[in-house]
């Protein structure tokens, strides 16, 4: 799918073009997969262990476990560069960006409420707003060819939550 994806719009790729392209049958396909969405989204499970191995780390200074999930994701970019510039740049598309958006917020979600006194819809808000502006910063890093290195980009990000966050009102 990666491969299809770095020259195909996402919802151009058929299940016949994947089975070609790894040398199975549709009736292989099938026994594992309900559909491209399903295949699609199942490569993602490394990306979801990783974050909550992340969250669920030593917590940093300040107890949040959100600068290792950055982290965690732009590692996770900067090994499968192939795919993430194929999703930030147009032909992973939308369903791409929704999963790992999804993703981050969960993993930050839940390890906002087992590390701060919020209410659950507090938790929830604060994840899918880091969650977005996160996807914002990596097609923005992804798109950028004077890009500034992973471990300067997970700076900036998480340095612009810290302004952002600086205080409960």
């Amino acid at each position: 799918m990666i491969e299809l994806l770095e020259h195909t719009d996402y919802q151009d790729i058929t299940v016949q073009a994947i089975c070609d392209a790894a040398d199975v049958g549709r009736s292989a396909f099938y026994q594992h997969f309900t559909s491209k969405d399903d295949l699609f989204r199942s490569g993602f499970d490394r990306l979801r262990r990783d974050l909550d191995a992340a969250a669920y780390a030593a917590p940093e200074e300040n107890g949040s476990a959100a600068p290792k999930v950055i982290e965690a994701l732009f590692v996770h970019a900067e090994k499968h560069a192939g795919l993430y510039r194929s999703v930030t740049t147009g032909h992973g598309g939308f369903i791409a960006l929704r999963i790992i958006e999804g993703t981050i917020a969960q993993t930050l979600g839940t390890a906002l409420l087992a590390e701060a006194a919020i209410p659950p819809a507090e938790a929830e808000v604060r994840a899918l707003m880091y969650a977005s502006a996160t996807m914002a910063a990596l097609r923005w890093w992804f798109q950028n060819h004077n890009r500034p290195e992973r471990d300067e980009m997970v700076r900036l990000v998480h340095s612009a939550f810290a302004v952002g966050n600086s205080g409960r009102h």
